[in-house]
């Protein structure tokens, strides 16, 4: 056989070959490249679609208002919520303590970790991030939190080492960035809208609106309610007329934990 046929014969089989390995590490989100332990990466999930939209209530902080007069109108509403709780914070003033978080559990309702300090994550050393995320999911299990799978970084602020440690500890984590969640998403970079006083009713409802057009996974973001402290204060009526136009058309409301059971169950 010709040599130059041989050559040109095994330039094409390497090239089929090359095409063929391509294809398996593309379409199965390998990453390839060096300076990376790929053991250490944890790919953005990738599901089937989810037939329907889906609303999340989360509350960040622990402020006493969020149980005196939010608990009251999810209970109203016969829905669940997430709660994310600053550890360091629990009995302060204006804050829930034990009792009132563990009866947050004992309703159903979901109890998150919000760090124990609430601190910029991505300010902080390797040890003082490890100390204010693991340490926050330690705190409420000692508290009497039976599981902690959910976590908010406090301002919205995170770095990769951040994200790394979070999924080490936690199964989701929300942020301030705002926008939906639909199909590829990465479940420690959840997108939320963060509602505060200047927030209308109109507004919520154009979200939850999309949401259905969509199908997508809106996640409402509350601090405190009814104080008077207007930047991160907003109005418990809205809360209400939120969950009943919602409930209204017939939406699923999910804790961020359930929602990441189902993301699993479809992967």
């Amino acid at each position: 056989m010709d040599k130059s046929f041989k050559i040109f014969m095994f330039v094409i089989v390497s090239i089929i070959l090359f095409s063929a390995v391509y294809k398996y590490i593309n379409s199965n989100g390998i990453i390839v490249g060096g300076g990376i332990d790929k053991t250490e990466i944890k790919p953005a999930f990738e599901i089937k679609p989810i037939p329907f939209p889906i609303v999340t209530i989360t509350f960040d902080d622990g402020f006493y208002s969020t149980y005196d007069k939010g608990l009251p109108i999810l209970k109203k509403h016969n829905t669940k919520a997430t709660f994310f709780i600053i550890s360091n914070r629990v009995g302060n003033k204006d804050y829930m303590n034990a009792n009132q978080i563990l009866e947050l559990q004992s309703d159903g309702q979901e109890v998150g970790a919000h760090t124990r300090s609430h601190l910029h994550l991505s300010t902080l050393s390797e040890k003082e991030q490890f100390d204010e995320i693991a340490g926050s999911a330690t705190d409420l299990k000692h508290l009497g939190i039976k599981e902690v799978v959910s976590f908010a970084y406090p301002f919205g602020d995170y770095s990769s080492y951040t994200e790394e440690i979070v999924q080490k500890y936690f199964k989701n984590a929300r942020t301030t960035k705002e926008g939906f969640e639909s199909l590829n998403l990465n479940m420690y970079a959840l997108k939320s809208k963060v509602v505060t006083h200047d927030t209308t009713f109109s507004q919520i409802k154009e979200l939850v609106d999309l949401a259905i057009s969509q199908k997508y996974w809106l996640i409402l973001t509350f601090h405190k309610l009814d104080e008077a402290e207007k930047r991160i204060s907003s109005n418990s009526l809205l809360l209400d007329q939120a969950l009943t136009y919602i409930q209204d058309n017939n939406i699923p409301i999910l804790t961020t934990a359930e929602v990441t059971s189902l993301v699993e169950e479809r992967k």
